[in-house]
């Protein structure tokens, strides 16, 4: 959970610290089991006195590290495992195998494959849910107990289990071979297991398909073949799927040819995603790989000339465990055309880069008002890609960066500059000194 106004979090019963809070023990009047975060909050700001009286150090450190937003903004949920908070079916099979929950070699090197393959999230998620007998189909619906029509939408003579819809069924085996000039004939086994065999012998093309349950002859696919070709199958049993479903609550009747021209529509879909992720990615490798000549910025406003004044930053951080001082950190700011002119401090830092976005803030708190042009050297690459991308900012920083965001609101103009270490050294001696 990323910590808003703290009213929609409980302190005790959600996941929004590393560790479950640990609350003092032999206190007169203990914080209610279902205490929301904002009991802990006052005029926008931690508590102090409250957090102190009731948690231990350890807690107490953790909870203080937390930035809060200058703005009333609602608390957000967010998906741990992940740093930027997002949860991805990816990150939750990587989490699940951490956590020992772990599959046969087999479908582990199958579910390997498949995540890393440039796929629309929804098709991923659908596979997903075939493979695990989740999708609800009528004879799935039925062993639920929910009366339900069981007969196959397209021949109304089967029971529509997943093996029939997908496979088996008259019209799906013509919607194959009119797609893709497949025969869907022969015991195959579960879906399943045809639907590993298939992506596999596509996966391992140099195989002939001799593992395949669907026959396309003897070819050789080059990569580009395969790809187009594995998109093609998933396209196939997603456009099954969606007429599946208009059949069922649109009361359509069966049309082979609807469902080939979805199957189409949603294959350019795919091609269209996948060009435009090319696109992005060459994009941000252009804007955050620096240059010889130039460095990574993140700059607001218009400057003018002769008024711009320019200082260094550094965020010193070190975590020690078991030590008292674990959660410990300092940050600095040295103004580099009168460096007489600096500060620096001890704050409770959890994490190197919020220890550095903590030196920025700080810095624009302290000049701002004298100054209405400023430029700040970081050696924090992660920070400025922080201010350029904050929707993928890293959790610790993002109501730092929206913080920043309002603080140079009424300046003229600012740039924030990632730079080379020995160029901050000056405020990276007061940070390391102010630390000790």
């Amino acid at each position: 959970m990323q910590i808003g106004n703290g009213e929609d979090t409980q302190i005790f019963l959600d996941d929004w610290l590393s560790s479950r809070p640990m609350q003092r023990a032999g206190i007169s009047a203990p914080l209610p089991n279902d205490a929301k975060v904002s009991h802990l909050i006052s005029t926008g700001n931690w508590d102090a006195n409250i957090i102190w009286t009731n948690f231990s150090r350890l807690t107490v450190r953790e909870i203080l590290s937390i930035q809060l937003p200058e703005t009333n903004s609602t608390d957000t949920k967010i998906w741990r495992p992940d740093r930027n908070g997002k949860y991805s079916i990816k990150s939750g099979y990587w989490t699940a195998q951490e956590q020992g929950i772990t599959a046969p070699e087999t479908i582990s090197k199958f579910w390997k494959s498949f995540w890393k393959q440039e796929l629309l999230p929804k098709w991923k998620m659908f596979i997903w849910k075939i493979m695990q007998r989740v999708l609800p189909v009528a004879h799935k619906l039925e062993k639920r107990k929910i009366q339900i029509e069981t007969h196959c939408k397209f021949c109304k003579s089967e029971k529509e289990t997943l093996e029939h819809l997908f496979r088996d069924c008259q019209f799906s085996k013509r919607i194959w071979f009119g797609t893709m000039g497949y025969r869907t004939n022969g015991n195959h086994g579960t879906l399943q297991e045809w639907i590993q065999n298939t992506l596999n012998s596509i996966w391992n093309r140099n195989d002939e398909g001799s593992h395949s349950s669907i026959q396309a002859g003897n070819r050789v696919f080059d990569p580009g073949e395969s790809q187009i070709l594995m998109v093609k199958v998933i396209a196939t049993m997603w456009a099954i799927w969606i007429h599946r479903n208009e059949i069922t609550f649109q009361n359509c009747t069966p049309d082979l040819q609807r469902v080939m021209e979805t199957a189409t529509e949603y294959i350019h879909r795919q091609a269209k995603a996948t060009s435009t992720k090319v696109q992005e990615k060459e994009k941000l490798h252009t804007i955050t790989e620096k240059p010889a000549s130039h460095n990574l910025a993140w700059t607001k406003g218009i400057i003018q000339e002769g008024q711009l004044e320019c200082f260094q930053v550094d965020g010193a951080w070190k975590k020690e465990k078991n030590s008292p001082n674990a959660w410990e950190a300092a940050i600095a700011w040295v103004n580099e055309y009168n460096t007489a002119r600096w500060e620096a401090q001890k704050i409770l830092g959890s994490y190197p880069v919020q220890t550095e976005s903590l030196a920025i803030l700080h810095c624009i708190e302290s000049v701002r008002a004298e100054f209405k042009a400023i430029s700040i050297k970081t050696d924090s690459k992660e920070i400025v890609q922080a201010l350029l991308y904050p929707l993928n900012s890293p959790l610790e920083v993002r109501n730092i960066i929206a913080n920043i965001e309002a603080r140079v609101a009424n300046l003229q103009f600012i740039s924030i500059v990632n730079v080379k270490r020995e160029e901050v050294s000056k405020a990276h001696f007061h940070a390391s000194k102010a630390r000790k």
